[in-house]
């Protein structure tokens, strides 16, 4: 629960920060060089943050699917956010299966 605050916290900061860039820039002719780095770190940060939500062995019925926090549909439901345990608990439901997705998702 704490790991969730904080992460909350600082999603809530950057929000703040993605919205200040984006009023300065829209609103003059003349982009700072403060705000054009900041945009500039963004975008790397967040094309690399998915990298950190990996795991190798894949989810049970998609090994190729790597993403721990989020993942599209699987069979015909909606999109999961904590897929391998979303597929313990709806296919497998098996202790062993469910304490595997939760150890993976918490390293």
């Amino acid at each position: 629960l704490a790991s969730i605050q904080e992460m909350r916290s600082v999603a809530t900061d950057l929000n703040a920060i993605i919205d200040g860039v984006r009023n300065r820039t829209s609103s003059v002719d003349a982009v700072s060089d403060e705000d054009e780095q900041m945009v500039i770190y963004m975008n790397e940060w967040l094309s690399t943050i998915s990298k950190r939500f990996m795991y190798d062995p894949g989810l049970p019925a998609r090994t190729w699917s790597k993403n721990i926090l989020w993942e599209s549909a699987m069979e015909d439901g909606a999109d999961n956010v904590f897929p391998f345990i979303w597929y313990g608990l709806q296919f497998e439901c098996e202790p062993n299966m469910l304490r595997q997705a939760f150890n993976a998702t918490q390293n």
